[in-house]
């Protein structure tokens, strides 16, 4: 097999995401419970009245082959179901630096049942390709939902220190945590710990080039 095809193979590979590893799961889809529930969304107006922007953020580790962030998940509360669309953005450690923004984008929903607080269960998936990553450094990954619907993200108040809000608008709507700087939710009174959501990522397309160079060698050797 030729060198370039292989080359457009493992483009084609990583564009499937068929290298795909877990950065983080804590979703509900895969058992994990919650407990309470956190603004995060740019807008509102149909349910309060005003439009408000609040973000939610969760520590995640980038890994060897997985330094692109291609699909984030997150579970939401609603009161309507009239948002379809999210912002995903993924800062440093500190929150200080953002390393990739999604832009808006369109969100694939699922549903599930709130046992906890009775609203709408929501489930946003986006396919988004944020990299930039290095092995071993942990990253803010916040997904933030847009329209007309306010959602409270899912959390499960573990005593982890991994889930961070602010105030944030992309509009320059008003928040309500009462800071814009990146701040834990247990310092903010609202409880250490983990948000439900799910952070996918594949490697840099350079490594999947090096993949298709040594797969090449491999095909050559073995013919002769």
């Amino acid at each position: 097999m030729k060198l370039k095809t292989l080359i457009l193979m493992a483009f084609a590979t990583i564009s499937t995401g068929a290298f795909a590893v877990t950065l983080y799961d804590h979703s509900v889809g895969s058992g994990f419970g919650y407990s309470a529930g956190n603004g995060d969304a740019d807008g509102g107006v149909n349910d309060l009245g005003t439009n408000a922007g609040l973000q939610a953020g969760q520590l995640v580790t980038a890994v060897a082959g997985g330094t692109v962030i291609n699909h984030v998940q997150a579970n939401y509360l609603q009161f309507s179901d009239a948002s379809s669309q999210v912002w995903v953005e993924v800062y440093d450690s500190t929150g200080s630096t953002l390393i990739g923004s999604s832009g808006l984008i369109g969100a694939t929903k699922s549903y599930f049942t709130d046992n906890v607080f009775g609203l709408l269960g929501v489930t946003y998936d986006a396919n988004v390709n944020i990299g930039g990553l290095t092995a071993g450094q942990q990253y803010l990954v916040a997904m933030q939902t847009v329209g007309p619907s306010w959602s409270y993200v899912c959390r499960d108040v573990n005593g982890l220190a991994e889930s961070f809000g602010r105030d944030y608008s992309h509009f320059g709507y008003g928040g309500g945590y009462g800071t814009t700087a990146w701040t834990e939710f247990g310092v903010m009174g609202y409880g250490s710990g983990q948000i439900n959501m799910m952070v996918n990522a594949v490697p840099e397309p350079v490594s999947m080039i090096a993949l298709g160079i040594g797969l090449a060698a491999l095909a050559r050797k073995r013919r002769k």
